[in-house]
């Protein structure tokens, strides 16, 4: 099978934003946000597929016409509260409380296929409509104290709760003469509720040549996915450990063990289906279960500027792609979606080495080396070696000018049922400032290396599916004007903080 597609999107985005500060007196203090954002989107797909190998059908190839219209309301409100129980802010209670709508969410993609046979036919018409809406609600408050003994002892101790609940709704059409008719088979209304209560403990212990940090975090989550699965409840301790020692003036050693949970995305847990083609849908998996990570570092820190990382990371319920096939309307399709359930082992070193050539020339780089070993019910036990580069080259020219090149090269990686192939990404930039930094000029080259070819592999028991991209155009330019402008003595505040951030990140 063979795809071709171009893809045009229109958005139209609008957000605003404010932040308030209000000092009551010296021991209280008050900050407050408030965001909206709309995002409306208006995605043009039109491609064709060849079909070859083994065709039961007449089909040979399927031009393809798709329209996505998506229209999404978010607005969130946040509010800091300080306490300070002491002149010089040793002890202090810190209230953090969060509230994010998603409202009016929905989607509508209209799909059109032109169907030809051998001889360049047309033999079949077929048209598809999906409307659905994917509304959340998320509340979260967190209460901290902050208590220093002295400078060498500090303790903090903290309780959150959050409840978000996510709705996912789909109705797909298949045009009948003239005439949208339901299909039953891929219809759904889905709501996730789940209800988390965490609480921490942590003692930061300084010395003159050595540091420990101790902390705690115990999780209770009730999780209920209406109508799909039964409410699941989970109680975990998370522990976490570091210790820092200083060997002389440019020499530090590091030891960690932390164990931390993976929660599975809003969205994975969505049965969501949609077509990504005539002979493709994605959908989540509402049966997944997060994974417990446990994690074992040794950091050497050279000056302050040179560090080297050695990790071991193990655990028993990692997330992968898996495909699989399924026939609908008596077409055979692939199915996209996710499971658990893969063990994993890795041992990864990390370099990180600053290096200035010239006065005006000084470079970044990187190096990620990974080893790792996967087994899954499916796939037997298997090893995967992989590594990652960075450089970034800062050229500071003539004429008050800040050149810049960003290389990165990405091995071939694996993850139980899918691969990803070898990229290349080079990025180049001009900047130039002028009035004393208020105007600024930049010029930036993206996707330099064009024409590489990018792609992925998931091959499981039932499918194999293959992606590949070239980048046939030119690289993508940027032109960038900016002024600042300033009046009056400024204030330096606080930045607001956020008790929904893990919540946040799994709704996207």
């Amino acid at each position: 099978m063979l795809r071709f597609r171009q893809d045009t999107i229109f958005d139209k985005n609008y957000s605003a934003n404010v932040d308030l500060y209000y000092n009551i007196n010296k021991y209280n203090n008050l900050a407050f946000n408030f965001n909206y954002l709309h995002w409306g989107k208006d995605e043009y797909i039109a491609g064709k597929t060849n079909i070859t190998g083994n065709n039961t059908t007449s089909i040979w190839r399927t031009d393809i016409n798709q329209n996505d219209l998506q229209n999404m309301n978010n607005y969130s409100f946040t509010l800091n509260y300080n306490l300070l129980l002491d002149t010089l802010g040793n002890k202090k209670i810190t209230l953090l409380s969060d509230v994010v709508n998603q409202y009016k969410y929905n989607s509508r993609s209209y799909y059109n296929y032109l169907n030809y046979d051998l001889e360049d036919n047309h033999i079949l018409t077929e048209d598809i409509f999906n409307d659905q809406e994917s509304p959340f609600q998320i509340f979260s408050t967190e209460i901290k104290y902050h208590h220093s003994f002295n400078p060498e002892n500090t303790l903090i101790t903290g309780i959150k709760y959050s409840n978000s609940t996510i709705k996912n709704s789909l109705e797909n059409y298949d045009k009948l003469i003239d005439e949208w008719v339901i299909n039953d088979s891929i219809e759904y209304r889905y709501e996730y509720n789940e209800k988390l209560v965490s609480t921490f403990i942590q003692y930061n212990l300084n010395r003159s040549r050595w540091s420990f940090i101790g902390g705690l975090r115990g999780e209770y989550s009730l999780g209920n996915i209406i109508n799909v699965r039964a409410s699941e409840e989970k109680l975990n301790i998370f522990p976490s450990l570091y210790f820092n020692y200083t060997l002389n003036d440019k020499n530090r050693l590091g030891i960690s063990y932390t164990q931390r949970i993976q929660r599975i995305n809003y969205l994975q847990l969505l049965p969501k289906r949609y077509y990504t083609s005539k002979y493709n849908i994605l959908e989540g998996n509402p049966l997944l279960k997060p994974n417990i990570m446990n994690n074992v570092g040794i950091n050497y820190n050279y000056g302050g500027k040179y560090y080297l990382t050695l990790s071991y990371r193990w655990s028993n319920n990692a997330l992968s792609a898996f495909n699989k096939n399924e026939v609908i309307n008596n077409k055979s399709i692939i199915v996209s979606s996710y499971v658990d359930g893969v063990k994993t082992n890795n041992i990864n070193l990390n370099t990180y080495i600053p290096i200035q050539f010239t006065s005006w020339w000084s470079t970044l780089n990187q190096m990620n080396i990974n080893y790792n070993n996967y087994s899954t019910y499916l796939v037997p036990k298997f090893s995967v070696f992989s590594y990652d580069l960075f450089t970034q080259h800062t050229f500071y020219l003539p004429g008050n000018i800040r050149g810049e090149i960003l290389y990165r090269y990405l091995s071939r990686t694996k993850n139980a049922y899918s691969e990803s192939f070898p990229y290349h990404l080079l990025n180049i930039s001009l900047h130039k400032s002028f009035y004393n930094e208020r105007l600024s000029v930049k010029m930036e080259s993206y996707r330099t290396l064009y024409k590489q070819k990018m792609g992925s592999e998931n091959h499981t028991p039932t499918a194999l599916v293959r992606k590949e991209t070239y980048y046939r155009k030119m690289p993508f330019f940027a032109f960038t004007i900016s002024y600042s402008f300033s009046k009056g003595n400024s204030k330096k505040f606080q930045s607001i903080q956020y008790s929904n951030e893990q919540e946040k990140s799994r709704t996207n």
